[in-house]
C-alpha cells in the first residue's frame, strides 16, 4: 500500500493464543483500520471477509494485539507542536535560501496555522516609541552638506 508504514512482526504483541493468520490480520488492520480488507489480505475470503474481521475484532487478544501495535506506533512517531514548528521552519530556510517565496509563504503559514494566529480573534499589538532627537537647524545643515560631499 502506498504511503502506509508496514508494521515489523517484531513490532507486534506476540500472543501465543492467535494464529499466524489471526496475526496476519493484525498486521493488516494496523495500517488502515480497515476490517473487511485487513482479513482479504491477511489471506481470509473475500466472500466472508467482512463476517470474519466482525469476528476478529471482538476476540480479546486481537483487540488487545491492535492497541499494543496502535500503541507502538504512537511511541515511534511522536509529533508534538515544537517538532512540527522546527519541521516547518526547515522548510522555510530551505525555501528561502533557494528563492521559492510560495513555498516559504506556505511553512510560514503553516507555522502560524500550529500556534492559532490564522484566527481572526488573535491579536498582536506592539507599540514601538521612536526616540526623538532634537537637533538645532545649523547642525542639521552641516550634517546634510557632509552627506552631499560624501555622496
Amino acid at each position: 500500500m502506498i504511503g502506509q508504514a508496514r508494521y515489523d512482526q517484531a513490532e507486534l504483541p506476540q500472543a501465543t493464543n492467535m494464529t499466524p493468520k489471526q496475526s496476519a490480520f493484525v498486521t493488516e488492520y494496523l495500517l488502515d483500520s480497515n476490517g473487511t480488507q485487513a482479513a482479504i489480505r491477511a489471506g481470509y475470503s473475500t466472500k466472508t471477509a467482512n463476517e470474519q474481521a466482525t469476528q476478529l475484532l471482538k476476540k480479546p487478544e486481537i483487540q488487545d494485539a491492535i492497541r499494543q501495535g496502535q500503541q507502538a506506533a504512537a511511541q515511534r512517531n511522536v509529533i508534538t507542536v515544537d517538532s512540527l514548528l522546527a519541521e516547518l521552519e526547515a522548510a522555510r530556510q530551505v525555501a528561502l535560501s533557494t528563492g521559492k517565496a510560495s513555498a516559504m509563504v506556505s511553512a510560514t503559514m503553516g507555522k502560524a496555522r500550529l500556534l492559532g494566529f490564522d484566527k481572526g480573534e488573535t491579536t498582536m499589538t506592539t507599540v514601538i516609541e521612536q526616540p526623538r532627537v532634537e537637533i538645532n537647524p545649523m547642525e542639521l545643515k552641516r550634517i546634510i552638506e557632509q552627506l552631499h560631499e560624501e555622496y
